[in-house]
């Protein structure tokens, strides 16, 4: 199950429906409760949510007292909410380190700030895997009807395969599709995982399309 993020929020389940957020105010991480409380009704086993929290308490308290995630991504450091998080890229990337899950394990493609995120990493004691995209090559390019970076594909791949899902079977997700959800089927044995690939919000210096990618996998 995920929440997916931008201007019109989605919860999209473990049987590929979606509904949208209905947010009464301004966005709020106490979504993020009523998020995963949706998600132990539904007793799904996987849930996707992207870090609400732009100032860095509100980072802290979405992920260390709030969603305690055991995966974790920092997709790049780019030069984003700087009134909040900067005014320097060093402080970004350290206010995104706010997010590292505590006993999890750490995906990231940045370079630049890499230091930073790696100090941050072995102080909490997690794993951390530096995801490289030379190996993502036109064809797996070629599947999105928009552009897509390498790098996001080459994180969204990585956190797959750490999860069990084969690359074959995670690249057929990228299909082309309504821009850009996908209820696959994939039969392995009894119980129902789902997985959810999210973008980051928009970025001054990393312009992208919103990804939504919801996956539906019967094991």
């Amino acid at each position: 199950m995920t929440r997916t993020t931008g201007s019109k929020p989605r919860i999209i389940v473990e049987d590929g429906e979606e509904s949208p957020v209905i947010r009464p105010g301004r966005a709020n991480i106490i979504e993020q409760l009523k998020i995963v409380r949706k998600a132990v009704s539904r007793r799904v086993e996987v849930v996707v949510l992207e870090c609400m929290g732009i100032q860095p308490h509100l980072q802290y308290v979405s992920e260390h007292q709030m969603v305690r995630s055991t995966v974790g991504v920092i997709t790049n450091v780019r030069p984003d909410h700087l009134d909040e998080m900067g005014p320097t890229l060093e402080e970004v990337a350290d206010s995104l380190c706010n997010t590292i899950p505590g006993g999890g394990v750490l995906f990231t493609t940045e370079k630049e700030r890499l230091q930073t995120i790696q100090r941050w990493a072995e102080g909490i004691g997690i794993r951390f895997h530096v995801v490289s995209h030379s190996n993502i090559n036109s064809e797996e390019l070629s599947a999105f009807t928009y552009l897509e970076h390498k790098e996001k594909v080459a994180l969204a791949l990585s956190v797959c395969e750490h999860l069990g899902v084969v690359r074959k079977t995670a690249r057929f997700a990228f299909s082309p599709f309504d821009a850009v959800r996908l209820k696959l089927d994939y039969y392995y044995n009894t119980k129902g995982v789902t997985l959810a690939e999210e973008s980051l919000a928009d970025r001054l210096e990393y312009t992208s399309n919103e990804v939504r990618l919801g996956l539906k996998y019967e094991y």
